[in-house]
């Protein structure tokens, strides 16, 4: 979880401001099979020198602007130093439930990786889609993954 302000907002003690922080790549949503709502995805624009960017899911959206446009807004993620611009929101399906079936999706916001180096949020799982056989892409001594055979 990361802790964030959304800016312009004047923080109300019955929320925590904290969403679950994601860092990928360019290709993410697409392989995970996610659809964006409204807004683009991440791609080569989005470097280490661009102004940062963020993407945030649908319940991330609905609960810290219930009643407007989340596109566009800025958030300042602490630790993370300036504001990011929502470029984009998402929604996850039913079968896209990374906590479990049974638990409702948490907020969540992505960042581009190519913008997370040099602080706390780095890349920690690698996601992979492929029409053979998943299990063909690891080696013996390679660290576990989840790959999906489309």
């Amino acid at each position: 979880m990361a802790a964030f302000v959304p800016e312009g907002v004047v923080p109300r003690p019955d929320i925590p401001y904290a969403a679950l922080n994601r860092v990928v790549s360019p290709g993410y949503f697409e392989s995970m099979r996610i659809p964006v709502l409204r807004g683009r995805l991440f791609d080569e624009r989005d470097g280490p020198d661009a102004p940062l960017v963020t993407i945030v899911n649908d319940a991330m959206a609905r609960k810290f602007w219930p009643n407007e446009d989340a596109l566009g807004k800025r958030i300042g993620v602490v630790s993370r130093g300036p504001w990011a611009r929502l470029d984009s929101n998402c929604r996850r399906g039913k079968q896209r439930k990374q906590m479990g079936l049974d638990v409702l999706p948490k907020e969540e916001m992505y960042f581009p990786y190519l913008q997370a180096n040099g602080n706390y949020m780095m890349a920690r799982a690698l996601v992979i889609r492929t029409t053979t056989d998943p299990m063909s892409l690891l080696s013996a001594g390679a660290p576990c993954c989840l790959v999906h055979r489309s």
